[in-house]
């Protein structure tokens, strides 16, 4: 476990070798309304009272990963980004599982600049993520450079089945795993989540599809 201080906040390090992982994450889902479990839910776009105990469970096991750097403002959580690494033909790959910041610490950048940091600290050459929101997305598309092409190939290293070449309305092309979420959306306020422009063009949202992505790391980000 590293403890050090990120752009104002206290950060955690915890990394899966650490004996302690799993009990550490189980304290800070614990936490109330300040733990794991509620900054997901807000994240997925849940209420307080909506959390499930279903949810709990999958937050768990999202969180069962082998990095997770959580960020704190005092005592309270504000943030976290949750990752494995995957070696492939091409290089490091830093396969991003999960990146949520508290409502109150959003419009600073602390994505992007949470996940450069992690970019560099892991000598990373390629991201890749599975995404329904179009903001990560273009957190994704900002740090690197997109390449469907290379996103086919590498897809399995990230997980995904049965990958497909999907030409959005603007002649953009993209890769997608259809019905990767059990053909359902992963958020829980879709009327929200639209007014919000996270849909993602070629992205059938409520079906249970998913962006895939893996591109080659900018140089100087």
């Amino acid at each position: 476990i590293n403890r050090s201080v990120f752009g104002g906040f206290n950060e955690v390090l915890i990394e899966r070798e650490t004996n302690s992982h799993a009990s550490i994450i189980l304290d800070l889902m614990a936490e109330g309304d300040e733990g794991l479990i509620v900054l997901t839910g807000l994240g997925f776009m849940y209420k307080r009272s909506e959390i499930t105990k279903s949810l709990e469970e999958d937050v768990l096991k999202h969180l069962d990963t082998e990095r997770v750097r959580v960020f704190m403002r005092g005592e309270s959580l504000a943030g976290y980004i949750c990752s494995k690494q995957v070696e492939t033909p091409r290089g490091r790959l830093y396969d991003l599982e999960g990146i949520v910041f508290h409502p109150k610490h959003q419009g600073r950048h602390l994505g992007r600049r949470s996940l450069v940091s992690e970019l560099k600290t892991t000598g990373a050459k390629l991201i890749g993520l599975q995404t329904q929101r179009g903001d990560m997305k273009s957190l994704a598309e900002a740090v690197s450079y997109s390449d469907p092409y290379l996103t086919y190939e590498l897809a399995s290293y990230i997980g995904t089945d049965n990958p497909q070449y999907v030409t959005t309305g603007d002649g953009q092309l993209i890769v997608k795993q259809p019905g990767r979420y059990k053909g359902k959306p992963l958020y829980n306020d879709m009327i929200q989540f639209i007014k919000n422009e996270y849909q993602i063009p070629g992205v059938d949202t409520e079906a249970g599809d998913a962006l895939v992505l893996v591109n080659r790391v900018k140089e100087n980000i």
